[in-house]
């Protein structure tokens, strides 16, 4: 009844309350603010107390509430800052007070704080809201690199990707884990669907999964060194639909954090083996050059021949290419454009060769309409390749 209540006086004044996953951590859920109707990632994390006795201890000010040490500590500890917010059921009122070391007075071994009269999750205590609710990260700060859509047919999933941005202001785990709640609450509202499909099955739904990874720069990013990632999954979802976790930092949110402890070496030890430019560059040319005769004849060819098409000598140039790859030729860091084609290049040619393969054991007009479709993907990014080195030299 108290969460409920919350909720309800929550949405009046248009704030979100969102329950979450407690296992007797000290938070039942979080409020986030509104800006146009829109979450904006700053959040205060909130403790409901329902019923006539926690309200008997009063005076004229307020309610007294007491408290042990174990929960000091942990809501004074909090990435987010503290709310208890006391529900009369029966009156329909939510009384609440922050709790902070200014607001806390020990008793021996306890402690108690005064929560107000007059401070009720109503329109009259919504700008003392707004002001102690964490403050977002700037956007200048960050840049989101992309986001995905990786929705199912009963879950609604989402993935942010997250490059910082150097600045006067260091990155510690503490400004990390509020990038995380902040990005991990906009992914929530999302309103970015992969397709027209997705839209018809999860129009106007919050996300029942999300995923964050936050990365030093692009590079990193392909690397797959993050600083950290986190997943967070509504606790409502049901077992079966439920994405497989991974160990991790547990946020009272209920947002598992992960921190990549290998971050440094990964980077120093990639950075060590980098090419120079000059090799990168003849490393490229010489791929784009073995390809020319390829997409003369898979893709001008493929149509006008159709499954009569020899297909044998695709798998040799594909293992040619890979053989390439397999050296571990890293591109330099004015080169990364350049490497990023190529890599998606490889990844296109390595779709073609299933079905270059299935069209060697079965002409099937569907297997070489699916062929065509990567060549063309294929060479569009070879041309991409060129433009890159172009702009290189």
């Amino acid at each position: 009844m108290g969460v409920a209540l919350t909720k309800f006086r929550c949405g009046q004044i248009g704030l979100i309350f969102r329950e979450t996953p407690t296992q007797d951590h000290g938070v039942d859920g979080e409020i986030e603010l509104l800006v146009d109707r829109k979450a904006t990632g700053r959040l205060i994390a909130t403790r409901v107390k329902c019923g006539s006795s926690y309200l008997n201890e009063s005076n004229e000010s307020g309610f007294i509430f007491r408290f042990d040490k174990k929960h000091f500590d942990y809501w004074t500890n909090h990435s987010l800052p503290v709310i208890v917010v006391l529900v009369d059921h029966e009156a329909e009122v939510c009384y609440w007070g922050e709790i902070c070391s200014a607001t806390s007075e020990r008793t021996g071994l306890d402690y108690k704080t005064l929560i107000p009269r007059t401070q009720t999750i109503a329109e009259g205590s919504l700008q003392k809201l707004i002001e102690l609710a964490a403050p977002a990260i700037a956007n200048s700060s960050f840049q989101i690199v992309s986001e995905e859509d990786q929705s199912t047919g009963f879950a609604r999933r989402i993935s942010k990707y997250i490059r910082l941005n150097a600045g006067p202001d260091s990155w510690t785990r503490s400004r990390i884990r509020q990038l995380m709640l902040q990005m991990t609450s906009e992914a929530r509202s999302s309103e970015y669907y992969r397709n027209e499909y997705s839209e018809v099955a999860h129009k106007d739904r919050e996300a029942d999964v999300v995923w964050v990874y936050v990365y030093r720069s692009e590079s990193d990013r392909n690397l797959g060194a993050y600083i950290a990632r986190s997943i967070w999954v509504d606790p409502q979802l049901p077992s079966e639909h439920r994405p497989m976790s991974f160990q991790g930092e547990l946020d009272p949110s209920g947002m598992v954090i992960n921190w990549n402890e290998q971050f440094e070496e990964i980077v120093r030890i990639v950075d060590e083996q980098r090419s120079s430019k000059a090799e990168y560059v003849h490393f490229a040319k010489a791929i784009l050059s073995d390809l020319v005769p390829f997409f003369a004849k898979y893709q001008y060819q493929a149509p006008a021949e159709g499954t009569n098409l020899d297909f044998s000598e695709f798998g040799s140039v594909h293992e040619t290419m890979v053989a390439r790859w397999s050296k571990d030729v890293f591109p330099p860091h004015e080169c990364e454009r350049l490497g990023n084609c190529l890599s998606e290049l490889l990844a296109l040619l390595d779709n073609a060769s299933i079905f270059a393969e299935r069209l060697q054991a079965e002409k099937l007009s569907s297997s070489l309409a699916q062929f065509q479709r990567y060549i063309n993907d294929a060479y569009a990014k070879y041309r991409d390749a060129e433009y890159e080195l172009k702009l290189i030299n």
